[in-house]
This record gives C-alpha cells, sequence and structure tokens, in this order.
C-alpha cells in the first residue's frame, strides 16, 4: 500500500487484518450449536476388516500355548476398546485359508478359543465372513453359522455374521432378485439352526442395487442385524483409468447422504438396523502405495471416520488387517506376515493411517454426540465438526476437530463460535495431527499430540504427549491451523 492518506493505509491494514483473523477467504469460521447431529458414538465405531492371517495377529504362540498378541491389543487399546474384527475368508468348518499365507482350520474350537481370549483383553467382538462355496448349499451356511456361534457366543465375542461378500459385483453380479431369494435360504436356515442374533447384509460393493434396496429392507430388515456397504475413497481397481494420488484423495470428500443416497438412508432408519461400512479405506483394490501408506491417509481416516458418524453409521471397518504387506499398501498397520508364527516375533508397524484413527477416536470417544455445526470458509478442503461429550454427572466438554486438507493455502485461522460465548480467561486444550517433513506423502515423522510411532514396533506410541493453552477471546477461541493438518480443541 504506497500512497494515500495515513488515516486510509491504516484503515485498509485493519480491514485486511480483521479479514485474516475473522474468516478470511483462506480461513475457516465455526459456529457452533446444541442441536445433536446423529446419534451418540458407538462404542468400538473404529473397527477392522481382516484377511486370513488374523488369528495369528489376534495371538501369538508361547510355551504354554497361545496368548493375545500385546501390540495388537496395545494398539486397540488406543482405539478406545471394542473394535469389532471382520474376520475376513474363514469359511466352512474343516475348510482352510484359500490364500498364500499359513493353512490352519478355521471355524474350530482351537482357532475361536484363540479369536475369544484376544478379544476378551480389549473388549472386542468378531463377525465372521461366510461366503458359502455353495450358492444354494443353506445346510452349509447354517453349520458354519453354528459353529461360529458355538464358540464365540457364550464368550460375549460373537457379533452375528456376515453372509456373501459383495453380492453385487461378485456371487450375484447384479442379479439382485436372484441374491435375495437365496438369502432367505440362508437365513431359514441359520434360523432353523438357533444361531443367535442374525445376519449383516447386504454387504454391498457399489450403487447398483440402491434403487431396489428400500424394497428389500421392506421385506427383509426385520431379519437382519445391520445393512452393510462397503465404501472407498478413490479406486485402484485395473478397469479405472489413471493411478490414485496423494491430492486427489485430499480432495475426496467422504459422504452418506448424497441426493443418491438419500432414499437409502431414509430406508435403513426406518428399519432401525445399524448401518456399517463393513469394509473401507483409502483406495480400494489393495491401497496404492505413496498414497494409501502416507500422511494424506490420516486426514482421510479423520474426514471419513467424522462424516460416516453424521449419516449415524455405527461402525467404520477398515479393510486390509493382515494382507501380505509388501502387496496392501491400505493397511492401518501391519506386521511381516511370513514370520507371525516365530514363538517370539511381535513386531507391529503402524502407518501414517493409525495416527488419524487414533487422534479421530481421543476426540469422537464412545458416547460423545455429534453437534449441527455452521461452518464459514471458502476454501472446500477446510472442513470441521464438533461432538459434547459429558464427563460424570455434571461436567461437559465440547471438541472441536478442524481439518486442512489444502496443501497450497498455507497456515490458515480457525475461529470457533461456541453456542455460549466462553468467559474471559478460560482456557481450551488444543492437540495437532502433523505430518512429517514429506507433508501428504510423509511415510515417517508425522505425530498425533508430539506423539510417533517411530522407532517402535510394540504398539505403544514414543514422544511426551503436547498440547497447547487456546484462551478465550471476546467469546471465542482463536488458533492456527498448519497446512495438511488437524486440530482438535476441547474446551
Amino acid at each position: 500500500m504506497h500512497g494515500g492518506p495515513p488515516f486510509l493505509r491504516l484503515t485498509i491494514l485493519s480491514f485486511f487484518l480483521y479479514r485474516l483473523v475473522h474468516g478470511g477467504l483462506s480461513n475457516i469460521t465455526v459456529h457452533i450449536s446444541g442441536t445433536p447431529l446423529a446419534k451418540p458414538v458407538p462404542k468400538g465405531f473404529t473397527s477392522f476388516s481382516c484377511a486370513d492371517n488374523i488369528l495369528d495377529i489376534l495371538s501369538q504362540a508361547t510355551p504354554q500355548g497361545f496368548s493375545p498378541r500385546p501390540s495388537f491389543v496395545a494398539l486397540m487399546r488406543l482405539l478406545g476398546g471394542g473394535s469389532n474384527i471382520r474376520l475376513g475368508h474363514w469359511w466352512a468348518p474343516n475348510n482352510s485359508s484359500h490364500n498364500n499365507f499359513p493353512d490352519y482350520p478355521m471355524a474350530n474350537a482351537t482357532s475361536l478359543a484363540r479369536v475369544a481370549a484376544a478379544l476378551a483383553v480389549f473388549g472386542g467382538s468378531a463377525t465372521p465372513l461366510v461366503p458359502p462355496v455353495d450358492l444354494a448349499d443353506g445346510a452349509l451356511v447354517a453349520a458354519t453359522g453354528a459353529a461360529f456361534a458355538r464358540w464365540l457366543h457364550p464368550r460375549a465375542a460373537f457379533a452375528g455374521i456376515e453372509l456373501a461378500n459383495e453380492p453385487d459385483i461378485s456371487s450375484f453380479r447384479g442379479n439382485e432378485s436372484g441374491y435375495e431369494a437365496t438369502l432367505s435360504v440362508w437365513l431359514s436356515a441359520l434360523e432353523a439352526a438357533g444361531v443367535p442374533g442374525a445376519v449383516d447384509a447386504p454387504v454391498l460393493a457399489g450403487t447398483q442395487w440402491w434403487p431396489e434396496m428400500p424394497a428389500f429392507l421392506a421385506r427383509l430388515g426385520p431379519r437382519l442385524s445391520a445393512f452393510v456397504q462397503h465404501r472407498y475413497g478413490l479406486t485402484a481397481c485395473p478397469s479405472h483409468a489413471g493411478p490414485p494420488t496423494t491430492d486427489a484423495l485430499l480432495r475426496v470428500v467422504p459422504s452418506w447422504a448424497t441426493a443418491n443416497d438419500t432414499a437409502l438412508l431414509g430406508a435403513i432408519a426406518a428399519t432401525g438396523l445399524p448401518f456399517l461400512i463393513g469394509e473401507g479405506n483409502t483406495v480400494s483394490c489393495n491401497g496404492s502405495a505413496g498414497v494409501s501408506d502416507v500422511f494424506a491417509s490420516a486426514l482421510y481416516a479423520m474426514d471419513a471416520s467424522l462424516s460416516a458418524l453424521g449419516a449415524n453409521i455405527t461402525a467404520f471397518k477398515w479393510h486390509g488387517v493382515g494382507d501380505e504387506s509388501d502387496h496392501f499398501f491400505y493397511q492401518p498397520f501391519y506386521y511381516e506376515t511370513r514370520r507371525l508364527r516365530e514363538p517370539v516375533f511381535d513386531q507391529v508397524h503402524p502407518r501414517p493411517m493409525f495416527l488419524g484413527l487414533w487422534a479421530f477416536s481421543e476426540a469422537a470417544p464412545a458416547g460423545s454426540v455429534p453437534l449441527v455445526v455452521s461452518v464459514e470458509t471458502s476454501n472446500t478442503l477446510l472442513r470441521a465438526w464438533a461432538l459434547r461429550t459429558q464427563d460424570g454427572a455434571a461436567a461437559t466438554r465440547t471438541t472441536i476437530v478442524v481439518l486442512h486438507k489444502d496443501p497450497s493455502a498455507g497456515m490458515v485461522t480457525a475461529r470457533i463460535v461456541p453456542v455460549a460465548p466462553c468467559a474471559s480467561g478460560a482456557h481450551g486444550t488444543l492437540s495437532r495431527l502433523l505430518a512429517g517433513l514429506d507433508g501428504a506423502s510423509a511415510r515417517a515423522g508425522s505425530t498425533w499430540a508430539n506423539l510417533s510411532f517411530d522407532g517402535t514396533v510394540d504398539g505403544r506410541p514414543v514422544g511426551t504427549r503436547t498440547t497447547e493453552s487456546v484462551p478465550c477471546v471476546g467469546g471465542e477461541f482463536l488458533f492456527d491451523v498448519p497446512s495438511l493438518s488437524a486440530a482438535v480443541l476441547v474446551y
């Protein structure tokens, strides 16, 4: 600003400073309401969809037999406990795994006792996936379901079974009426066998059947335990052109309430069924190196999880745990699968995504209530949510999460306007999810509240937890949010 009277130069400067602090073009203002957006966060919301060798991840060999694997338990406890483990590819009794991992019988007393013992340590549960080889064989489904229930249900580790993985693109290939007829046979067989609980279905991969889903739910909803679909941010499947990128992942806005989804969400709500993401992640078809295994995935994990809460989704199962680590890049944490049966081996490698899941779990603990917020920003890559948590009989705290996913915007200012002005002299506590030196592409150096998993393999983070004190000024909270980070304010 050159030229002009001094008072004019001062006025222009004051205007730009005001815009910088109070909702400028690159900043974000978040107005908090006291109105609930969705139901309280369920315990175990952050859960996992697993592959064949999850048995050896859940528990390890010891001189006395088997015991829960300490590193896995440590990670589950960081997430608040209660996680559901989707047991992928656990087929009929006396069958064995079908991939290139060590074979072992799955649905039998020894294996399931190991599962139940491990889950009990962190209050978890199991949902076996049962994809029957013979689609018309209800007896096979009943025998498999009964085997799981016999060993898991008495130990409070049985959450039901999931039937037919992605029938819309695999088993039934778009034949919805054939799927519904076969599912009815399976349900009748399970009900006749007295298997406790019901079935999670229809486990859709895409949207092909969504026009039929409201009618499907009206007919079969009362016989189901949950509605399940799969959802990924991007895809690396061969039929799709172009490789995924970190920039594309940062620009994904997860949603379960678009115009195309409204009828489905209404139909699910009408049945009263829980709505689960039975399998989800950053990039489908095994993930993508340099996208799924870097810091961009941590921001996606927070974004997808918080967005799912607003649609009353009751669990988000992150896919890939237990797959071959060299070829599956979307695992939140991985083990060297070939060494899992070594008696003294227990080395886990959390990826940046796990930091995002951990940060989410601390920001949205079980029982907290998502709140309606009004967000003012011109940048769609700045995102915000609020939750209310009851601590004890009287104390209530509010948590604000601000995501800055724009690599080109630089530092921005977040202005938080509480539903009632905060008192002068009050302070909030701010924790940050920060990228390593390589930003969105960082594989190492990223932190949550100054804690990381760099240099540790036992499932326990290293470092000294560090937070910031944010004062209330004029009834509001102001704080900076660096590019490619998340800020979590609690007051």
